[in-house]
């Protein structure tokens, strides 16, 4: 993508779209990875609406707190992983969970899910986006993604 600060609004972007390396980074060495969970907006479960997010990367678990009958939650919650190399050919799995106040046949429920590939945002160092979330009538997730070598 190009950006051509003041051109005339009729002018469009040219030319293929190509990650940017960032000039300090090798892509192969050790840093962190920062999970910002901003929030969800249309998020609707059968039984219940508590929703709560989880992060799953490289088999670490992360929830936010639950926010009670919601259908859009703003948790605006951040994660931190330390790793060892640039996690490029990684993907982060986040999941929109509900959970019932207390115990019943319902206990748990997926209000839907996204897996984000990592190799744009060690490229390019951040990501901020909203995502449509898998397995979800029309939910989405707004999510911000950092990557810092150390």
């Amino acid at each position: 993508m190009t950006y051509a600060p003041f051109k005339d609004d009729n002018e469009v972007l040219s030319g293929p779209v190509t990650p940017v390396k960032r000039e300090n980074s090798s892509g192969s060495g050790a840093g962190v990875l920062l999970v910002s969970i901003q929030g969800a907006e249309g998020v609707e479960g059968e039984h219940h609406n508590n929703p709560y997010a989880m992060v799953i990367f490289r088999g670490e678990t992360r929830k936010t707190k639950r926010i009670k009958r919601s259908r859009d939650p703003k948790w605006n919650e951040e994660f931190e992983f330390m790793v060892e190399e640039a996690p490029i050919q990684d993907k982060i799995h986040i999941k929109i969970m509900s959970r019932r106040t207390r115990m019943s046949f319902y206990y748990k429920e997926s209000l839907g899910y996204v897996d984000i590939n990592l190799a744009d945002v060690v490229y390019n160092g951040r990501l901020n986006h909203k995502f449509h979330l898998i397995d979800s009538k029309n939910g989405l997730l707004h999510v911000e993604l950092t990557w810092r070598e150390t």
